[in-house]
């Protein structure tokens, strides 16, 4: 409106007089940003929020008017005329509220900021069925908006697919925000009018399209065949797909937009905001969040962000928490408990054992339920409302004065755990997404908030630590957090505190346990990377993770459920891991300090390998492969590891008791190996399973055997001579293919001239059984004959279509066969759905397959019961036949280390049944 803009002194921005109010007499609120002041007056100067400045703090009002050398009342009365003459603001004019200090947007005559795809802006819209995958921040909202304001299309907001389904009209573009997938199927391809013109923006694929289906281009045309339209369409949806462009398409222009909408005497630069906005340690994804983050860089200094990364957290934090509405009840405990409370619940969300531990996996993506953010929030931080402190509060005031202060009053009344996420939904930290679930509005700094809060867990209890390691998809992190702890503190008392909590700990302590196993990774990954960790110290942790080993489960023996025995799915948290850990902490030690840790994983005693540590060596991986035909990405621990196998080959030695054994089963061996061929005037051929050299890039493996003393050129020459032919020439390919150019080069410059191609890739074929068989008619006779047919016939025996058909008596009958019980995926399937339609049947054949059922049929038929079902029986199932105790406790296992519902209570069953643990301190003979 502008009215407040011409009361100003010639050439002052509202920021400016926002300096001048903070540090004016008479301001109550001495300690507010003055750039958030600055944001205030703009709205004022909009006909917005003026009670925040007249009503709810008149002192506000007062000081304002004393700057403009008006009074109070006049500056009030001068709101008013302007209101009555112009009316309200126009409702086409949008502010922007992450970026309060930039110019709204006037829809009906300005476009929308770029990162919106393009096909979605036109004049009419993209005609047909369009299905925008949106995230969160992709600008869903303000299209919708736009288009309202522009006539071009009817805007509905839809809670779930019926609804967006009933509002579809012929004739007419109608454009759906579409809030859930409930009933997605409602709005399957086949089931709209062929003349539909209507586009979906909403965080999930179209029904019929996985969310990794590739995109497709088709869009629905009027007097098409639908059959022909289906056999176009994605993956049989039948949607034209779009996404949001990858960032680097539209950041730069987005910048620009961003910086003529802003005041020039404000923060804001934007050289240095696409140097922040493209950092991938942040991971914006799209408009929203590119905004947000323009917001905080124009509120906060950009030292911040050059100094430290947690003052520049600290500060956007406290920014962001400002835009939370004063005039709200308990705003102001918002604006100022908000930073601490955001960390402190992220902190819960990682460590607490009442938070459920996928929760940490789904709340950046997926969000979290108002209930289960409600769970997060302290009870001493927001206690709930104390009454007899608000009645003793409302007697003083009434006695008084015989009014009650406003302000008082909010004090009294605290918060509860609902109250605090109503506010910080109010305040948009938390925004909406599919399923009626809430997660931070911007991914960027709930992944920042998370890091930060992982990078302090060398402070943690030692309770705090195991609870975190225990969260899917959290382990990895967890371990390398720990190790970047350990490299910054020599003195170690993270260990100590985990150490000294396992000390009095037994088996059913699982957050000590895991603790435990943590902090044994951590340090011996940080050994692996130049650490230095005490050998008294390293002595303890080996015996406290010594007496936490599965010693009942063979060779070699188990890790603890905590994450499956030979898992190496995250690189840091994987058995392959634990087993290099085990070498880095034990090197040095003696078999006396070693306690309870079986020696398999601490070899150094042994003049030669056993087969054992062989089996074990099996599970490591020191790089974890991409795709099929691309190179692997190199474990932090990787270099370390191949300088330790060189010292463990060096202790050995070539007349190791099985030596293609050894270098084909330990990856940790290869490059030695290789160095060593290199040297004598060998290749790759002299390498068994050299293909596992594939998994570092060139430059890599030139690096790591010039560490083993053999030059570039004899690497070069090595690599060349003789050995691809064994390997494959797609590996060669694929090493060069998707890597470096100069790599490529590199390798390629010292290519024989004798060599003239590599050899050509490999085929692979693969088989479909057939079958039209009308099983759901047989009887039980003609199942007989079906049996009989399949133990003649393998070919039989895959079909799943056969085993899913199966009457629970026959598919119990084939179950028990010798022959066809030892089929692998199509009876397993079976027994999960019979599970699901017959539990009192599949129960009564548990038992009798544990009282008298064929080896190893215990365990296959424990994998596929229900959960609940394993917790009930495992107890009185061990208890009436002794001989189940360990497929029981491997199924258990199983269902602590997948993380399912009533893990905690299959843990304890579990560490119930174990073995009593060996005495802290306790040697082992091997």
């Amino acid at each position: 409106m502008g009215w407040l803009k011409e009361l100003l002194q010639p050439g002052e921005s509202f920021d400016a007089l926002g300096r001048r109010l903070v540090a004016a007499d008479g301001w109550p609120n001495a300690d507010m940003n003055p750039r958030s002041v600055g944001n205030e007056l703009r709205k004022l100067d909009r006909g917005d929020h003026s009670e925040w400045w007249f009503g709810t703090n008149p002192a506000r009002g007062a000081a304002l008017a004393r700057l403009l050398e008006m009074e109070a009342a006049d500056l009030e009365e001068r709101l008013r005329e302007v209101l009555d003459a112009q009316g309200q603001p126009r409702p086409t004019l949008v502010p922007l509220d992450d970026l309060p200090a930039a110019r709204p947007i006037d829809l009906a005559s300005e476009s929308l900021f770029p990162g919106i795809p393009p096909e979605l802006t036109g004049f009419l819209g993209p005609f047909g069925a369009t299905w925008w995958i949106a995230p969160t921040g992709a600008g869903v909202t303000l299209l919708g908006r736009w288009l309202a304001a522009r006539r071009s299309a009817r805007v509905v907001v839809a809670p779930d697919a019926r609804a967006a389904r009933e509002a579809i009209r012929l004739g007419e573009w109608v454009y759906v925000d579409l809030e859930s997938d409930e009933g997605i199927d409602a709005l399957r391809f086949e089931s709209l009018p062929e003349d539909a013109w209507i586009t979906v923006a909403a965080p999930f694929a179209p029904p019929g399209r996985s969310p990794q289906g590739r995109t497709g281009s088709f869009r629905l045309r009027a007097g098409r065949d639908r059959d022909e339209d289906a056999a176009d369409g994605d993956d049989g949806a039948g949607w034209s797909v779009v996404e949001t462009p990858p960032l680097r398409s539209w950041i730069a222009a987005f910048l620009k937009w961003v910086e003529r909408r802003l005041p020039r005497d404000g923060g804001f630069s934007r050289r240095r905001a696409e140097e922040v906005a493209t950092n991938p340690y942040l991971g914006l994804r799209t408009p929203g969040d590119v905004l947000a983050l323009c917001g905080v860089l124009d509120e906060v200094p950009w030292e911040a962000f050059e100094e430290t990364p947690e003052k520049a957290l600290r500060m956007t934090l406290k920014a962001t928490f400002a835009r939370v509405p004063q005039e709200a009840l308990h705003g102001e405990w918002m604006r100022r408990e908000g930073p601490s409370l955001a960390r402190t619940m992220l902190r819960r969300l990682l460590t607490s054992p009442d938070v459920p531990t996928d929760a940490a996996r789904s709340f950046v993506d997926e969000g979290l339920t108002p209930d289960e953010w409600s769970g997060l929030v302290p009870t001493e931080a927001a206690p709930g409302e104390d009454r007899e402190e608000v009645d003793r509060f409302l007697a003083r005031a009434e006695e008084r004065s015989g009014h009650v202060p406003v302000e008082g009053l909010r004090a009294a009344l605290r918060p509860d755990g609902r109250e605090v996420v109503r506010l910080m939904v109010a305040g948009r930290w938390l925004g909406r997404c599919s399923g009626g679930r809430y997660r931070i509005r911007h991914g960027w700094l709930a992944a920042w908030l998370l890091r930060d809060e992982l990078a302090r867990c060398g402070e943690w209890r030692a309770e705090e630590i195991g609870e975190a390691f225990l969260r899917p998809g959290w382990n990895a992190p967890v371990v390398l957090a720990l190790e970047q702890a350990l490299h910054g503190n020599p003195a170690h008392p993270v260990l100590e505190r985990i150490l000294d909590a396992a000390d009095g700990a037994g088996l059913a302590d699982v957050s000590v346990v895991a603790a435990v196993e943590a902090g044994f990774r951590a340090a011996g990954l940080a050994v692996l990377d130049g650490a230095r960790v005490d050998p008294a110290l390293r002595g303890r942790l080996v015996r406290a993770q010594g007496r936490f080993m599965d010693l009942a489960g063979g060779a070699p023996p188990r890790l603890l459920p905590l994450l499956g025995s030979y898992s190496d799915t995250e690189r840091s948290a994987g058995f392959g891991s634990f087993v290099v850990a085990s070498l880095a902490l034990t090197e040095g030690l003696d078999g006396a300090a070693l306690g309870a840790l079986p020696r398999v994983f601490a070899p150094w005693c042994d003049a030669d390998p056993s087969l054992d540590l062989l089996e074990a060596l099996r599970g490591v991986r020191l790089y974890e492969g991409g795709k099929s035909g691309e190179p692997g990405t190199l474990a932090p621990w990787a270099r370390g590891s191949f300088r330790l196998g060189a010292r463990l080959e060096r202790r050995w030695g070539k007349a190791a008791a099985i030596p293609n054994a050894l270098v084909g089963a330990a990856q940790v061996f290869a490059v030695s190996r290789f160095a060593a061929a290199a040297l004598d005037g060998g290749g790759m051929a002299q390498v068994p399973d050299p293909w596992v050299l594939l998994g570092l890039p060139p430059t890599e493996l030139i690096a790591e055997c010039e560490e083993l003393g053999c030059t570039r050129d004899q690497t070069l020459a090595a690599l060349w001579r003789g050995g691809w032919d064994d390997v494959g020439g797609t590996y060669l390919n694929a090493w060069l293919r998707p890597g470096d150019p100069e790599e490529a080069a590199t390798l390629w410059r010292a290519c024989p001239p004798s060599r003239l191609s590599s050899p050509a890739p490999h085929g692979e074929l693969r088989s479909l059984l057939h079958r039209g068989l009308p099983l759901a008619d047989l009887d039980d006779e003609a199942w007989g004959h079906v049996l009989a047919a399949m133990r003649a016939d393998t070919g039989l025996v895959l079909h799943r279509a056969l085993w899913e058909a199966m009457p629970i008596p026959i598919l119990a009958e084939a179950f028990l066969d010798p022959v066809l019980g030892s089929a692998a995926d199509g009876v397993q399937d079976a027994l999960v759905s019979a599970w699901h339609h017959d539990p009192g049947s599949m129960t009564g054949l548990l038992r009798a397959v544990a009282a008298n059922g064929p080896e190893g049929r215990l365990g296959r038929l424990l994998a596929t019961a229900p959960t609940a079902v394993v917790l009930d029986l495992a107890p009185r199932l061990v208890e009436e036949l002794p001989g189940t105790r360990e497929a029981v406790r491997r199924r258990l296992g199983t269902v602590v280390a997948d993380r399912d519902a009533g893990w905690r209570e299959a843990w304890r069953i579990w560490s119930a049944l174990a073995k009593p643990l060996a005495p802290a301190g306790a040697a082992t003979d091997g």
